[in-house]
């Protein structure tokens, strides 16, 4: 238990990186926010989960916690995304013009 959490500790610098990156895509702080604070909430609970149960951090649950991760944040990032598309329905109403304006000159779309 101690290994896995010293193991966790050393991966703030890619999980920086991560919420970077989801930054720079989603340009939302607070959609940021979310979806970092979900990632090591969820491999703490997964590691208790496991604790509990006896189980090893052996290098295939390892694999399968950064799939998990993988995982969860695409579909964090889905979720927000289709948050913001219903907060915000102008922008589909623009892009309905947009398409109207592009048939309307003969364009394919």
């Amino acid at each position: 238990m101690d290994s896995a959490l010293q193991r966790l500790h050393r991966a703030d610098h890619p999980a920086l990186t991560t919420a970077l990156i989801i930054l720079l895509f989603l340009g939302s702080w607070r959609s940021t926010m979310i979806i970092a604070v979900s990632i090591p909430l969820s491999i703490l609970s997964s590691i208790i989960v496991l604790s509990a149960m006896g189980e090893t951090m052996n290098t295939m649950t390892l694999g399968g916690l950064a799939l998990a991760i993988g995982i969860l944040v695409d579909d964090a990032t889905v979720t927000i995304e289709n948050i913001h598309r219903d907060w915000w329905p102008d922008l589909s109403l623009d892009r309905e013009m947009l398409k109207a304006a592009i048939a309307k000159n003969g364009l394919s779309s």
